[in-house]
Order: structure tokens, then sequence, then C-alpha cells
């Protein structure tokens, strides 16, 4: 069953959430759509979309961290599964592991097939002279912007991983990103 069909069946006190859902490489026709891949049942995650191996990365402690890679090991899928709010649509573990500079999990959780192209579109991440001019689009994940900003706001880290990297001044983290071969002239 699709991901589309769950939220259908389980209308329930999470609907927040399950709107947030985006439609991914939506081509030309309706048969064409993909939905993003989501591991955590939909109608059991936080307040921002997130899953327990989000919450272990949170937290980023030892004894949290250690925690994160047991449920990657015994639950693979996990490693992709995204926070599902509007603040926050399309942090990854992967990006949570470069906002708390942490190497060892980034290097753990890359070998483990972490996608180094996830998108991240929450509000949160936006640059606050573009959030006024947010718009969803049934065509595509992203939310579309106005591209012309002054980048202001309390902060602004691109979209994908090595954007976050490089926004916050990680030069391993960066090279480690190029190591498994991340792609260098992606647009956010």
């Amino acid at each position: 069953m699709c991901i589309k069909e769950k939220i259908s069946e389980r209308r329930s006190g999470k609907a927040c959430n399950s709107r947030s859902l985006k439609v991914l490489d939506g081509g030309g026709s309706r048969q064409s759509f993909r939905y993003r891949e989501l591991a955590w049942d939909v109608t059991q995650r936080g307040n921002m979309g997130e899953n327990l191996l989000h919450i272990c990365l949170l937290h980023n402690t030892v004894e949290q961290n250690e925690l994160a890679k047991f449920l990657v090991q015994k639950f693979p899928r996990l490693i992709n599964d995204i926070f599902i709010s509007e603040d926050y649509y399309g942090l990854s573990p992967l990006h949570q592991a470069i906002v708390n500079e942490d190497m060892e999990m980034m290097y753990f959780l890359l070998k483990n097939h972490a996608d180094v192209h996830q998108r991240c579109y929450g509000a949160f991440f936006c640059s606050e002279d573009q959030k006024g001019s947010r718009t969803d689009s049934l065509e595509h994940e992203w939310v579309d912007l106005n591209p012309n900003t002054r980048y202001t706001g309390q902060m602004y880290w691109g979209e994908f991983p090595l954007s976050f990297a490089a926004c916050t001044n990680q030069q391993d983290a960066f090279r480690l990103l190029k190591a498994f071969k991340t792609l260098t002239n992606l647009i956010n």
C-alpha cells in the first residue's frame, strides 16, 4: 500500500503532518507521481513530524547516539526518513548529524546509505524575506519561493547536506560528503 493510501485510511489526530507530505518528482501526468517513502507511521510521529531516530539525534548524547545506531541497524529504512512538519520538512538524520557537528555519526549514516542528495524545505530553514512567498505545488515536492533574497534572518543553511556543511563551515564534513559522491553543483 502506498503512503498516500495509508494517509487516507488514517485520517486521525495527526492530520497536520499528513498534509505536509508533498509530491516527489512530479512528471507531466498524474500517474507518474511518487511520494516520499516514510518508514515511520505518520500517526505515530511527534509534533515536528519526527520519529524515534530523529529524537535520538536531537538529544545528541552518547547514549542516544548509540540507540540511533541500533535503530538504523535494526530498521535500515529509517536512515532516510524525514521530519514531515511544515517547519522542518525534509530534515533527515544526515542533516541532523551535520547540525550536531558529529563526524562519527555522519560517517556511520553515510556508510549505511544515507541519501547525500536529500533536500530539506522546511520554513525554519528558509530566509526570513522569503517566508511570505512560500507556496506549495502539486507538481513537485519543493516549495516555490521568490528567488530574490538577501538571505536575512537567523540562519540559512541551504537544502542539501553539502550546503549544511558549507554554511556551518565544517570543512571535514564537506570533504566527507564529497568522498561519498555528493554532487557539488546542485542548486538550492
